[in-house]
């Protein structure tokens, strides 16, 4: 478990009980919205999938809240973080402790890839030791899915299927796949992923068939064709991103397979079917990485 994983790789300091560790990113092998809940809330599945795009964080014990973040256009009170850490507080009525966490983001914010709630789940994981809490997983998953549909996935990482409204998390065997090449693109606008589900019809839901086709690969070890990978998020992109079609069919020529809407975009990733023929290309909004357990 990518979660259980974090905790054994993190390097603590113990003059000041410190501690740093990274937050990777994630991407949707498939991602499929199934219906719309009575309380407008959308009913998810999906396979997730961590790749080695990661945030540093750095936590220590403190008597104060103190959240730094080297990305200025993320200030402190609505950082998902300070968010997590009020939560905490506030859940189990903690007043005499507090921490100190210094984030240094290299995953673009608001691109697609989670890394908002990958360091919220992180800290929830981290105050949990830090705090002596002595939460369980799952409790520490009925936390997550308060900040966001996303941030259960990060408490448990690797390859996992999503399902409910993000606060069901199944680990599977991680995916075989070549390098990844990501298309990197920033939003400068607000509520993006509200948006784009508000963009979707009932015409756009489905009924789970393409994580299905996924989860069965992945159980039975059977190799994966990137045609089973699926946004339902791809349909409706061109409406809040315009031109993005083309760099669907670009970054799909670059890489000879499909090519995938990172989260609520506007970032895309491709599987790159034969490496050695893109080893030599070097464009500054294209980057590589691999699966992450």
């Amino acid at each position: 478990m990518i979660g259980l994983i974090y905790m054994k790789e993190i390097k603590k300091h113990s003059k000041n009980s410190s501690y740093s560790l990274k937050s990777f990113a994630k991407i949707n092998l498939t991602f499929e919205v199934l219906r719309k809940t009575e309380n407008s809330l959308h009913e998810i599945t999906g396979v997730f999938q961590t790749i080695n795009l990661h945030d540093e964080m750095e936590f220590s014990s403190a008597t104060s809240i103190k959240v730094d973040c080297n990305n200025v256009y993320i200030p402190q009170e609505s950082n998902l973080v300070f968010i997590a850490i009020q939560k905490l507080k506030k859940i189990f009525n903690i007043k005499n402790e507090g921490v100190h966490i210094k984030i240094s983001k290299n995953i673009p914010v608001s691109s697609g890839f989670g890394g908002g709630s990958s360091n919220a789940a992180i800290t929830l994981m981290t105050l949990n030791k830090l705090w002596n809490l002595k939460l369980t997983r799952s409790e520490l998953i009925e936390i997550a899915v308060e900040l966001g549909s996303d941030v259960p996935f990060f408490i448990i990482g690797g390859t996992a299927r999503i399902s409910g409204v993000g606060e069901i998390v199944e680990k599977l065997p991680l995916i075989k796949t070549t390098p990844i090449m990501l298309s990197f693109f920033n939003y400068s606008g607000f509520n993006k992923t509200k948006n784009m589900y508000q963009e979707l019809t009932e015409n756009n839901f489905s009924n789970g068939e393409n994580t299905d086709n996924l989860v069965k690969c992945l159980k039975n070890q059977d190799p994966v064709d990137d045609n089973i990978f699926y946004n339902v998020f791809n349909k409706i992109a061109e409406k809040s991103f315009p031109n993005i079609n083309e760099r669907f069919k670009d970054l799909s020529n670059i890489t000879g397979s499909k090519s995938i809407l990172c989260g609520a975009g506007p970032s895309i990733f491709s599987v790159i079917k034969k490496p050695d023929d893109v080893s030599e290309i070097n464009l500054p909004f294209l980057n590589t990485y691999t699966c992450d357990k």
